[in-house]
């Protein structure tokens, strides 16, 4: 568990460094940034949901198990919108 949870963290923090692009290469095309910052955040909450997929507890009706499940599915829909976000950024 510990690994998806570096993982998460070290994508969070490539997108958060995304943000800055512009700063070290010039004269880069805003999409292009906000097409990586995207990106990355649709990676982070992929990693992020097969973390709680992959985690989850064997015993079938335990309130952890409950837990594991709400943040995979929370995951789902956020890697959802997130791939939209990222379809929106390519038709423009």
């Amino acid at each position: 568990m510990i690994r998806y949870i570096i993982l998460y963290c070290s994508t969070c923090a490539v997108c958060i460094s995304m943000c800055y692009l512009d700063l070290f290469i010039d004269n880069i095309d805003p999409i292009i940034q906000l097409f990586l910052i995207r990106f990355f955040d649709f990676l982070s909450w992929i990693i992020l949901t097969i973390g709680a997929i992959k985690c989850m507890p064997e015993k079938s009706y335990s309130n952890k198990r409950v837990w594991f499940y709400c943040a995979a599915m929370s995951g789902m829909l956020a890697t959802i919108k997130s791939f939209v976000k990222l379809i929106e950024i390519l038709n423009t």
